[in-house]
């Protein structure tokens, strides 16, 4: 009787507690109890199927809800022989089996990622289904602003207001994965983004006479760019006062320098949480 009464929620998708009415009879007599049934929380675990170096981004394309599987080592074996699954989410107290397809986008780069698994954890705190990209081999999390066009300033007030900040292209890897994503997605070469990085001063409005390539990423890491990341004669520092960085996405989607007071769109990215 008691297995009757906690099965709907034992076999529930989510583990809240909720109260069940069970009819109990003892020697004749007839005795309704109202009891609140506790299922241990059900999480549902989301696994990212590995491809190196492949970013993941947009909105799931297919969904499959598989009841047979039962563990999450059935679920991935399920996955790994359907191409199009890029993802699952196992359910151990559910026991179901969430299949989906993320369009992946292959950037094929020569560096090698640092996984040693076939699969990984996909953290739900980068939203790829809202605009964001993913890149699994170095767990990193981004968006391209393109609606709004602000001052290198305002452009970081927004990353962070969204709880997010400009973006710190400070391995060789990021770098190529913002430059080919820009340069892959349709209409991204359209705009100019702003970059977290700037000459290393208090006023970003002051006149820098120092070395035109000098800049500073914004979690004090300095910046090394190799000369084909530049865009043609840049940096040159026009003016004396070009002391913040963007990604040129009609030029090429190359590195320049330009005035941080001018109006363009920027790049966010989301850092992981702290554990």
């Amino acid at each position: 009787m008691l297995r009757e009464c906690l099965e709907p929620f034992i076999l529930a998708k989510t583990g809240t507690g909720r109260t069940a009415l069970c009819h109990l009879k003892m020697d004749g007599l007839s005795l309704t109890l109202a009891i609140v049934c506790l299922a241990p929380t059900s999480v549902s675990i989301t696994w990212l199927r590995m491809r190196e170096n492949d970013v993941i981004t947009g909105t799931q394309q297919t969904t499959l809800l598989v009841t047979s599987s039962r563990s999450r080592i059935a679920c991935a074996r399920t996955c790994s022989v359907l191409d199009w699954c890029s993802v699952f989410a196992a359910d151990d107290m559910a026991r179901t089996c969430e299949l989906r397809d993320l369009p992946r986008i292959s950037l094929n780069f020569s560096s090698k990622s640092p996984y040693s698994s076939r699969w990984r954890l996909l953290n739900e705190w980068c939203p790829v289904n809202n605009g964001f990209y993913f890149s699994a081999s170095i767990h990193f999390c981004f968006t391209m602003v393109t609606n709004l066009n602000a001052t290198w300033t305002e452009s970081r007030n927004e990353c962070i207001r969204r709880g997010l900040d400009l973006v710190v292209l400070d391995t060789t890897l990021k770098l190529k994965i913002v430059l080919n994503i820009i340069k892959n997605t349709p209409g991204g070469t359209n705009y100019t983004y702003y970059l977290g990085a700037t000459r290393p001063m208090a006023d970003i409005g002051a006149v820098w006479k120092g070395d035109k390539k000098t800049f500073e990423w914004i979690n004090g890491a300095n910046l090394s760019l190799s000369n084909d990341t530049w865009a043609v004669n840049q940096p040159n520092n026009y003016g004396g006062v070009q002391n913040c960085l963007v990604v040129e996405g009609p030029d090429c989607a190359l590195i320049n320098d330009l005035d941080c007071y001018e109006h363009h769109s920027f790049v966010c990215e989301k850092s992981e949480p702290r554990r």
